[in-house]
Order: structure tokens, then C-alpha cells, then sequence
């Protein structure tokens, strides 16, 4: 159930902003060559160079709007994924 709601979190995040990353979420998946489940809405992305760590965020909102077909609210999915190096000072 975990491991559904993360995949779920990470599909609806993928339209959702970023912050701290000089790479949007969606261009981090896309660039990895893999990922880590930390613990519930927590991951870290590894790309060829660099390792991030990601906390993902979405509210009830994103997920009826998704279910329903519609529109995902502005706000109702966050992300913000700053380079591991960083997270370690």
C-alpha cells in the first residue's frame, strides 16, 4: 500500500513545481538511473552525477481531482528536492 501511494505521489508530482532543484521533479525522474524509498513521501534520486533527496506532498484535493478526471488544484502537489551534498552540511 506504501509502495502504491509513493508511485501515486510521484506521478501526481511530476506536474508539480520543484523547488531548491535546479532541475524540475519531473526532469529528475526522467534523467535517473534510479530511486530509493526513504519512508512515506520521501525518495532519493540518483542521475549520473548527482544524488537528491526529495520530499513529496500531496493533499486530498490532488488525488479527488485526479479520481474525478479533473484538474489538479494549484498548491494540492509539492515537491522540494535539494542535492544530498547540500542535506549533509
Amino acid at each position: 500500500m506504501t509502495l502504491r501511494a509513493l508511485i501515486a505521489g510521484v506521478s501526481l508530482c511530476l506536474i508539480g513545481q520543484t523547488a531548491l532543484a535546479e532541475k524540475p521533479l519531473a526532469d529528475l525522474i526522467a534523467e535517473s538511473v534510479g530511486y530509493v524509498h526513504v519512508r512515506e513521501g520521501v525518495i532519493l534520486v540518483e542521475d549520473e552525477y548527482d544524488e537528491y533527496i526529495c520530499r513529496l506532498n500531496a493533499t486530498d484535493a490532488a488525488f479527488d481531482a485526479k479520481a474525478a478526471g479533473q484538474e489538479i488544484p494549484e498548491g494540492a502537489l509539492t515537491s522540494t528536492c535539494i542535492l544530498l551534498e547540500e542535506f549533509d552540511k
